[in-house]
């Protein structure tokens, strides 16, 4: 447990550090804050991950979290919802908030390479290893996997508060408490599709799909009614899966490679 109270102090704390220490710049139109700010709190999780794995449980420790990311998938069907899901729920949101007025100009296809380099060295990759690979591993092993997915989901939620109160970032144009409420939800899939597959790629590829997806929709932010439809439809996906496919635990199976649902643990 102090490894994990350690990566909620670094985590919480560089994060705004940076916000109180880089937003008066941010707010005077400074790019550069705003790219510190970003890539500095995104990239956190995965550095305090890692650190700490090497202090407190050494080599072998450190070499278990990077397995989470390198090894070979315990079961790669799951990737396949990890990428869909995402998608299908913001298109789903985009036209119910579209049919009751609220819609934005989609980016032209000239900008996507920039806006699909920018994904993939931010938030999707920045910050799995540590949220899903590290803390909820951790958790799991103390709490379960469902209390760990709920409590971890929980964190990373609050933790994106940070950057509702800096200058320019996206949270700050979102409702805070369906975006909020959204990125717990989401976080608990999250949590089910690394479980599923044991490995960090799966809700690497989740979070990346979900952030590609809204960055081309066309929808603005501050749109109410697309973070609630996407509230629910994504609330919808992990209800079903908890009644159909949910992990016991993940703590042995991320070692082993092998992930058991609940209710095939119940039948031995």
């Amino acid at each position: 447990m102090v490894g994990v109270l350690l990566f909620l102090l670094i985590v919480y704390g560089s994060t705004w550090a940076l916000n109180l220490s880089l937003r008066t710049a941010a707010a005077a139109g400074s790019s550069g804050a705003a790219y510190i700010f970003l890539f500095g709190t995104v990239w956190a999780p995965t550095a305090a991950a890692l650190v700490l794995t090497s202090i407190l449980g050494g080599r072998t420790s450190r070499a278990q979290l990077l397995r989470r990311l390198l090894r070979a998938p315990a079961d790669t069907r799951w990737f396949l919802a990890a990428a869909v899901v995402p998608f299908a729920a913001i298109c789903l949101a985009v036209l119910a908030a579209r049919a009751l007025g609220d819609s934005a100009p989609r980016p032209g296809v000239s900008l996507w390479p920039s806006i699909i380099g920018m994904q993939m060295i931010t938030g999707a990759v920045g910050e799995e290893l540590g949220w899903r690979g590290f803390l909820l591993t951790n958790l799991s092993q103390r709490v379960g996997f469902t209390l760990a997915a709920i409590l971890s989901a929980l964190l990373w939620s609050a933790w994106h508060i940070a950057g509702a109160f800096f200058p320019g970032m996206g949270p700050q144009l979102a409702p805070l408490i369906p975006f909020l409420t959204f990125v717990a939800v989401f976080g608990v899939f999250l949590a089910f599709v690394f479980a599923r597959t044991g490995h960090v790629l799966a809700p690497m590829l989740a979070h990346l799909s979900l952030n590609l997806t809204l960055a081309v929709a066309g929808i603005p932010l501050a749109s109410r009614p697309f973070w609630w439809v996407l509230v629910l439809a994504t609330a919808t996906v992990v209800a079903a899966a908890h009644f159909t496919s949910w992990p016991a635990n993940i703590a042995g199976a991320v070692g082993a490679g092998v992930i058991k649902s609940a209710a095939a643990q119940r039948e031995r």
